[in-house]
């Protein structure tokens, strides 16, 4: 484990914005094609819920933000990040189970057993003694097929990662499973723009001229104008428009609207194909 530089962080303002939420997570769900996960499962005796796991947490393993966790004021990054899932009991309750994806197909299907069985003769729903800070929790509603869940976290909240599996249904053909996941784009393999309307107040006409001056060097525009304010448009990278607002805050900027980031991956590459992002995010994901 290692802690990230703030100062060096380029996340950082984005950290201390969102922090102090009481609700501070982004999710999505998505039915994900399991069929070649399942037959392989199913031609050695396996437990598909067991390749079901190895696979979301070889990707994201490969993911480093999904490693990454908030202790204290800091941040730190794991190596690795062990997976604990629930495993259901007679009697009606449940227990988690840890286990470490770091084998192969075969041999965790082997190993996940054994853990679930050991599990089983624990007492107590948490494994004593386990640190969870680096935890992924994963969870499974295999009589549900569903479209969105919402899932418990504590007080104060925690930055561990929540994956959830619902039940596999059959389309066309394909076994589609509803998997709560998060979808990362890595500052290399996409483009990101955000837009930003900027009201600057100008006191006199050389104030006015060099807003505008500076509306033109960042190529913004100004889309309206009044007798002792100026408001701009600009369309750019966040680096851009930061600097770009940094620069007019010397006028005394009135009022600051702004969207969030958009992102599009680079050419023909789309959020809907199987093969994309980095190798190792594929060595998950493709057998999904």
């Amino acid at each position: 484990m290692k802690f990230i530089d703030l100062e060096t962080f380029p996340r950082r303002s984005h950290y201390e914005f969102f922090k102090s939420y009481a609700y501070p997570y982004m999710g999505i769900t998505a039915n994900v094609d399991v069929t070649g996960l399942y037959d392989s499962a199913k031609a050695m005796g396996g437990s598909p819920f067991l390749a079901f796991l190895w696979a979301a947490a070889t990707a994201a393993n490969s993911v480093p933000e999904m490693r990454q966790r908030i202790i204290g004021d800091r941040i730190a990054q794991y190596d690795h990040c062990d997976t604990a899932h629930t495993v259901a009991l007679p009697d009606g309750t449940f227990v988690n189970c840890r286990t470490d994806c770091r084998r192969s197909f075969a041999e965790f299907q082997t190993y996940g057993k054994q853990c679930q069985e050991e599990a089983k003769g624990r007492h107590g729903f948490v494994q004593p003694g386990a640190d969870e800070t680096s935890l992924i929790f994963v969870s499974s509603t295999p009589w549900i097929t569903f479209t969105q869940v919402i899932q418990p976290t504590p007080i104060p909240a925690d930055s561990n990662v929540r994956i959830v599996f619902g039940k596999f249904f059959d389309q066309n053909g394909r076994k589609l499973l509803p998997v709560k996941a998060v979808k990362i784009l890595d500052g290399e393999s996409c483009i990101r723009r955000e837009t930003a309307l900027i009201k600057v107040g100008v006191s006199d006409r050389n104030a006015r001229d060099e807003v505008i001056q500076l509306v033109n060097i960042f190529h913004a525009k100004v889309i309206d104008v009044a007798k002792d304010a100026l408001t701009i448009w600009v369309f750019g990278s966040q680096s851009k428009n930061t600097a770009l607002i940094e620069m007019l805050e010397d006028f005394g900027i009135l009022e600051i609207a702004k969207t969030g980031t958009l992102a599009i991956e680079r050419g023909r590459s789309t959020i809907y194909d199987d093969n994309k992002l980095k190798e190792e995010y594929n060595y998950g994901k493709n057998v999904l």
